[in-house]
């Protein structure tokens, strides 16, 4: 199958992250103070789309941002991790987009550049069971080599690092006191504590003073309904536990709660009735091979089991001219 497959923690990091006025807290409260010094924060804007193969796109979810600097154009890329164990080889990874982010400034820009613009590489880590990031940020890292070699051949790799926000090592008073927007900073508290969690709607209310913000903005419903949304998605708590917090931001909040809710819950329906289709066409294909060809091995089963509608669709119309089981599934 193709297209990317956006899940719940890509969606809300995005929904939040994506908005530069956001991000920039985010990154300004990570970023080296003389290297954020050197940065022009009010300038802070979102990237071009088309920077990755397609492949690349399905495989990973990020963010790129433009920002002027005192000596030129220079990007930030980030990228979200939330996994129940941290990526041995993102140090490949992150060069790997970074090659591909400067391959197409040299595509795109006439005349071509002499020079490359500077990419600054974060990752923001949110470990699923509050496992904590254990690998190295060095790309050198990667290669097992012996002291003596390493020190010659160390000069001919590239010498590469990425910046690492370990959100997971953090507890609530030290995200409380870094200068993020409350947006910012209730994702980060959601994304950490909602993942198989029953009782979200206590620690809610722990941070009833950024949620009243938020409530307050004018972009109350988008970010409220992007909150409740992931909650609902990854964790255990329904909606009748979250609505006695909600009614006492308003009638926005109270809004947001509901219509995430019914999104989810029509979704959840159509999802429904979708699978039930597909189960249909898996059954009548099995029949079909069966009474054609005789005993359907196994492996076909499983094959034909974890297809896409697209490749059983197609199936289904080769079987009426297909002489074996081969033929039917190319």
């Amino acid at each position: 199958m193709t297209g990317r497959r956006d899940n719940p923690h890509d969606s809300l990091f995005r929904g939040i992250m994506g908005e530069p006025a956001y991000a920039a807290s985010e990154l300004r409260s990570v970023l080296p103070e003389p290297l954020s010094a050197w940065l022009d924060w009010s300038t802070l804007r979102k990237g071009p789309a088309d920077y990755v193969t397609e492949e690349m796109r399905v495989r990973f979810g990020d963010l790129l941002f433009e920002i002027d600097s005192r000596d030129g154009a220079a990007l930030i890329y980030v990228a979200m991790e939330h996994q129940s164990s941290s990526d041995e080889l993102m140090p490949f990874r992150m060069l790997e987009y970074l090659t591909q982010i400067w391959a197409r400034h040299l595509r795109m820009t006439k005349p071509r550049p002499r020079r490359l613009p500077v990419i600054i590489p974060l990752v923001v880590h949110i470990g699923s069971q509050g496992a904590r990031w254990c690998h190295s940020t060095q790309f050198a890292d990667l290669f097992q080599l012996p002291p003596g070699v390493a020190d010659v051949v160390g000069d001919y790799l590239p010498r590469f690092r990425f910046m690492l926000d370990d959100v997971t090592a953090l507890d609530a008073a030290e995200l409380a006191e870094r200068p993020l927007v409350p947006e910012v900073r209730l994702m980060l508290n959601v994304m950490k504590a909602a993942p198989n969690n029953s009782g979200l709607d206590s620690a809610l209310a722990q941070w009833t003073e950024d949620l009243a913000e938020v409530a307050d903005g004018a972009d109350a419903f988008r970010v409220l309904n992007l909150l409740v949304r992931y909650i609902m998605l990854v964790g255990e708590t329904e909606e009748k536990a979250l609505t006695p917090l909600f009614d006492g931001f308003g009638p926005e909040a109270k809004e947001a709660l509901v219509t995430a809710a019914d999104r989810l819950r029509a979704e959840g329906e159509l999802r429904g009735r979708a699978e039930g289709e597909v189960r249909g066409v898996v059954k009548t294909l099995l029949n079909q091979l069966q009474l054609k060809f005789g005993a359907v091995p196994a492996a076909v089963v499983e094959t034909v089991r974890a297809a896409d509608p697209e490749d059983l669709n197609r199936w289904a119309g080769q079987i009426l001219t297909a002489d074996t089981i081969e033929e039917t599934l190319r």
